[in-house]
């Protein structure tokens, strides 16, 4: 429960990201494939984000903390989560 609640806006991001390409799906906007491989997309480029925030944020603690925490874990997040949906284009 702790993880969903510490993550709940990367999990509604993909939840609402995904929605979009399942109404298009069903819509035939788009095939299923076309589907399942923005799916896996959204989800690693999520995960990226995640990962990438927590490691950011650590740096960013040590360096100096409070201000270098958010910092960190912004820059961090949005940096992996842009590398990662870049890589998988």
């Amino acid at each position: 429960m702790k993880i969903i609640k510490d993550n709940i806006g990367r999990i509604v991001t993909a939840v609402f990201s995904i929605s979009r390409d399942f109404v298009r799906c069903v819509n035939y906007e788009i095939t299923g494939s076309e589907f399942a491989k923005n799916t896996a997309k959204t989800a690693a480029s999520t995960a990226a984000s995640a990962g990438g925030a927590w490691a950011g944020a650590a740096i960013g603690t040590a360096i100096c903390p409070g201000i270098g925490t958010i910092a960190g874990s912004v820059i961090g997040g949005f940096a992996t989560g842009f590398g990662v949906s870049k890589l998988l284009k």
